[in-house]
């Protein structure tokens, strides 16, 4: 995985070819090159399948789902608990 801290082309977007990752809640930004489905994007992150959401625009994106060149995606953290 070729991954590397933000950067940007003269729009202000990924550059060519790239695609952006939120990860939240470390306030972190990485992009990385070449399509991955979101399931093997996570393993290649050292996340647990399970334990992120990942997120395009306003669509949940579910393990066999391809991120693209291009895409801006947000990798959340899943968060449960509460009162019994």
């Amino acid at each position: 995985m070729i991954a590397r801290e933000a950067g940007r082309d003269l729009l202000g977007g990924p550059a060519l070819g790239e695609q952006t990752l939120h990860l939240r809640p470390q306030r972190r930004t990485v992009e990385i090159r070449g399509p991955r489905r979101v399931g093997a994007l996570l393993t290649e992150l050292g996340i647990l399948p399970g334990t992120a959401m990942v997120i395009r625009g306003d669509l949940l994106l579910i393990d066999g789902d391809v991120v693209e060149e291009g895409d801006e995606v947000e990798i959340r953290a899943v968060i449960s608990g509460g009162g019994a």
